[in-house]
């Protein structure tokens, strides 16, 4: 089961990189204008915000969607 409050977190973290405020927690960042440069500033962003400093640019090839990212995390 996600942490609903790990998901709120990185919401706006994919909203920010993807430059889109709409974006829900199970929207595809590939699909919303995310690339591989993206994705490698977000995973930049997320390993200060969560202190994980272990966390790859394939978490997010893995993972996606904010929703299925915060999964993920609870699993590691």
């Amino acid at each position: 089961m996600v942490d609903d409050g790990l998901e709120g977190r990185l919401l706006p973290l994919w909203r920010s990189v993807l430059n889109r405020p709409d974006l829900t927690g199970d929207a595809d960042f590939f699909e919303n204008g995310g690339d591989s440069l993206l994705a490698t500033q977000l995973v930049a962003i997320l390993r200060m915000e969560l202190g994980r400093p272990t966390l790859s640019v394939r978490t997010v090839f893995n993972a996606p969607s904010a929703a299925e990212y915060a999964v993920l995390l609870a699993r590691l």
